[in-house]
């Protein structure tokens, strides 16, 4: 079974073409993205989750761009099938 942590890690990082992952990477360099589940729960045995996305770059303004690049990309994952829906 696939975790929504996992489902999200590999399309956010597909979409962006941006390093993705669960944790900081050891060596830091260029842009990444890191993917966390904050909460969750379950409704009509339908699951949910609270996600986190923090966004590095060399700049603050890379960083930006890049989070409005997360932002669509986690719009869009709404085709994928294992996920149901998507609130900001």
């Amino acid at each position: 079974m696939k975790t929504i942590e996992s489902v999200l890690i590999g399309y956010v990082g597909q979409q962006t073409a941006v390093h993705t992952g669960g944790e900081i990477p050891g060596k830091r360099t260029g842009s990444y993205i890191v993917v966390q589940k904050r909460g969750g729960g379950k409704s009509n045995h339908i699951p949910s989750a609270t996600m986190q996305f923090d966004c590095y770059a060399p700049t603050l303004s890379e960083a930006c761009e890049l989070s409005q690049k997360v932002i669509r990309a986690v719009e869009e994952s709404i085709a994928l099938d294992d996920i149901s829906s998507v609130e900001f």
